[in-house]
Parts: C-alpha cells; structure tokens; sequence
C-alpha cells in the first residue's frame, strides 16, 4: 500500500524544486488580498465591487492555479485551476447563492479576509497534476473528494 507521507513529502520536493512552492515572496505566484463576505447592499449585483476588485488583480485570459489562504493563520483554504479570474468571480457569487452543495456551503464558512494567490500554468493536465499535488502537500480546508 502507498505509504501517504512519503508520497506527499515527495511531492513536496517536485513542487520546491519546481519553484511552485512555497508560496509566499515566490515571483510565479502573485497575491492579492481582499474581503471576501456576503454584502446585502450588493446582492442584486451578486458583489459587483468584490469582482471588480478580482479584475483589477487578475488579468483576463489567463489559465492556471489559484490558491485561497487565511492571511492571519495562514491556512491553505481551497486550491482551485481553470481560467482564474471567472474561477474567482464564481467563488464571489457562491455568497449570494441559495442552493445548498457543500461546495458552497464551503465558501460562505470562510468569509473574511483571504489572500489569493495565483499563477498561470498552461495545459489542462499539467494543470490538474500540480493542481492535486499541491492539495496533496498544503492540506487545503476544503477538497473535493472529501465531500
């Protein structure tokens, strides 16, 4: 049987010496931070403001990684891939949906400030490679397959 640690301690090293990690003061990875919280002022616009700020930071047409962490405590609280800023803006309007999936159940029980940082990476598996390597070695709060 695989042994989990050793695997992800490995996966660790492909991520450092691929200058994927660690996050913080790396050049490929650029950060924004914002609040991310419900507004009942803006709920007919789904936040327009809060995706205009993601705008603002994330340059349209770009596909690649994208990383959710708590700027006080430092938890990795979602990795995300796909075209960053629609990933970012549909994150935004989870706040202000009512239907009840755990995904979004999820992001309204991490409201507050988060840094975002994110990197373009081109190639769809490349992407979902790095993408579950980087889960497997930051821990995220929230993975899909464990819901």
């Amino acid at each position: 049987m695989l042994d989990n640690d050793k695997f992800d301690n490995s996966l660790k090293d492909v991520l450092v010496n691929n200058s994927l990690l660690p996050l913080e003061s790396n050049p490929y990875w650029l950060n924004f931070e914002m609040n991310y919280k419900y507004n009942e002022k803006e709920k007919h616009t789904n936040d327009l403001a809060l995706r205009k700020k993601i705008d603002k930071f994330v340059p349209k047409d770009k596909r690649g990684l994208y990383i959710f962490v708590n700027p006080i405590t430092e938890e990795v609280l979602y990795v995300g891939e796909g075209w960053i800023r629609d990933r970012l803006r549909e994150h935004v309007k989870k706040l202000y949906e009512e239907n009840i999936r755990p995904r979004n159940i999820f992001f309204k029980s991490i409201q507050g400030d988060v840094r975002i940082y994110w990197t373009e990476c081109v190639g769809y598996h490349r992407r979902i490679a790095i993408e579950g390597a980087l889960q497997c070695v930051l821990k995220p709060r929230y993975r899909r397959d464990d819901y």
